[in-house]
């Protein structure tokens, strides 16, 4: 995925100082659009009826990937010493894999 690569890279390069704050905070919001509107394009798609029931595990997913990159945001400004944002990366992460999980459900329960 390459949000999640764009968010592994962003973060690391903040963790090395090689990126100031506002590029930090650029990337960080693109990837939430980003994440956002990949979220709504799951809620919009039409799926067989097969797949109705599996669907609403991606759309959950879509929706955690989303909160992930919003919680990256908001770790960015915390008070701590990065542990947040490192925190909400890893979210992102797991909330990336568990999209793909249900998707691969979902194309499962789709071709019956």
């Amino acid at each position: 995925n390459t949000l999640l690569a764009d968010a592994k890279e962003i973060n690391q390069q903040w963790d090395d100082r090689d990126v100031g704050l506002s590029v930090i905070r650029a990337t960080l919001a693109d990837i939430t659009a980003q994440s956002t509107t990949l979220a709504d394009t799951v809620k919009a798609t039409e799926v067989p009826a097969n797949a109705s029931t599996a669907w609403t595990d991606v759309e959950s997913a879509a929706d955690d990937i989303v909160t992930a990159a919003e919680a990256m945001q908001t770790g960015l400004e915390a008070p701590d010493t990065g542990e947040a944002r490192r925190e909400a990366l890893t979210g992102y992460e797991t909330a990336v894999g568990q999209f793909r999980s249900a998707l691969a459900a979902a194309i499962t329960a789709a071709r019956g």
